[in-house]
């Protein structure tokens, strides 16, 4: 049987093929696949058929290079990512980052038992710097 260039099939153990759900589709290209997991990137795209149809007349709603990196994780999960990263912009606003242009991170020093600032970048950088009280 001679399978079309435009589709993904697998075979499966009885020798008949199936289409696999897990690839990601462009949003609002209708391919003939089922759509569970779709995709305004342009670069994120797996399925070949939205490819070609995109090649061919690529929607406006399509969005140029990849997704960011929280974009296929749940809600929850991305609202706690973009909160991280807020805190750690408040941090640095505070702080300052370091002269190799890297974060601050806080550490614990055993044998004063205290805390400071670190270079994240350690140990290429192996900067500190008290931490202001």
């Amino acid at each position: 049987m001679a399978l079309p260039d435009s589709a993904e099939y697998w075979q499966d153990v009885k020798g008949g093929f199936i289409i696999p759900n897990g690839f990601r589709h462009a949003k609002g290209v209708d391919c003939g696949h089922n759509h569970n997991i779709e995709t305004e990137y342009f670069k994120d795209v797996d399925c070949h058929a939205c490819k070609k149809i995109i090649n061919k007349n690529r929607p406006a709603n399509l969005l140029d290079g990849d997704a960011p990196e929280f974009y296929y994780y749940s809600k929850t999960s991305a609202k706690k990512m973009r909160k991280a990263k807020k805190e750690r912009e408040e941090f640095n606003n505070e702080n300052g980052i370091c002269e190799c242009g890297s974060d601050w991170k806080i550490r614990f020093n055993k044998i004063k038992k205290q805390h400071f600032l670190g270079c994240s970048n350690y140990p290429i950088c192996k900067k500190t710097k008290s931490i202001p009280k």
